[in-house]
């Protein structure tokens, strides 16, 4: 943040953490109560203060409101940045979602981790009604295509990730978060990115390295649409892209 700040000369004082100038007004080490004059701009502060403090000169008590204004408003700074900003929600929202492993860790260890996984998002899938067009588990992290028609993907997810979490720390007897802070939602518009963003989610084991082809991976709802379906995706709005293509 740069201050404006009228040319003022103010006398600097121990403990300064400004840039100290010399005697004649260059280089550090200046003697306490060496007088210096401000630049116009200046961005010199102390660390967490969005403005340095002004020196009550003439008026005490218009340097005490200032230190005021300057603490509420490095406190309000301080809460946008740090403030997560709101997920955009709406019926018949279209979502990718990425999972990831806290710390990089591996949120699958076995296949009965990716079943219980999937049994959860089949269970939540008719309990809250949301579509799922595409889907593959990694060893850490996940990719799922979503449509919300009604129940927010906050409350889905939350669900899904919760009650898996519980199983995973109950099995492993372990404590704590498994996945990496919020989970990601790109918000997408379906008709132009259903079929580019069902392609990218099959080919992610075959960017890995794990399979040459994506129908050889059993975690991803690559065979689903081989199969044309009946299962826990929904393929027909996608293979209807496939056909006009």
């Amino acid at each position: 943040f740069f201050v404006f700040d009228h040319r003022v000369e103010v006398p600097l004082r121990d403990g300064q953490p400004d840039h100290l100038l010399g005697p004649g007004g260059q280089g550090p080490g200046a003697d306490p109560g060496h007088i210096r004059q401000k630049s116009q701009f200046h961005h010199a502060r102390r660390p967490g203060q969005v403005f340095p403090n002004l020196k009550e000169e003439a008026n005490p008590l218009m340097g005490s409101l200032w230190g005021q204004a300057c603490k509420y408003a490095s406190v309000l700074v301080g809460w946008l940045i740090m403030a997560r900003p709101p997920r955009i929600e709406f019926p018949g929202a279209f979502y990718h979602v990425i999972v990831r492993g806290n710390q990089r860790q591996h949120i699958f260890l076995d296949e009965q981790d990716r079943r219980e996984f999937l049994n959860r998002v089949q269970r939540y899938k008719k309990e809250l009604g949301f579509i799922l067009y595409a889907f593959t588990l990694m060893s850490n992290h996940l990719h799922l295509l979503i449509e919300t028609p009604e129940v927010p993907i906050s409350k889905i997810m939350q669900r899904i990730n919760l009650t898996y979490t519980q199983f995973f720390n109950k099995k492993y007897s372990t404590v704590g978060h498994i996945f990496q802070g919020r989970y990601k939602s790109f918000l997408c518009d379906r008709e132009e990115y259903l079929l580019s963003l069902a392609r990218y989610i099959h080919l992610n084991p075959v960017r890995a390295k794990l399979v040459e082809h994506p129908h050889e991976y059993k975690w991803s709802s690559h065979r689903d649409y081989l199969s044309g379906g009946k299962g826990l995706v929904e393929v027909s709005r996608v293979l209807r892209m496939f056909s006009k293509e």
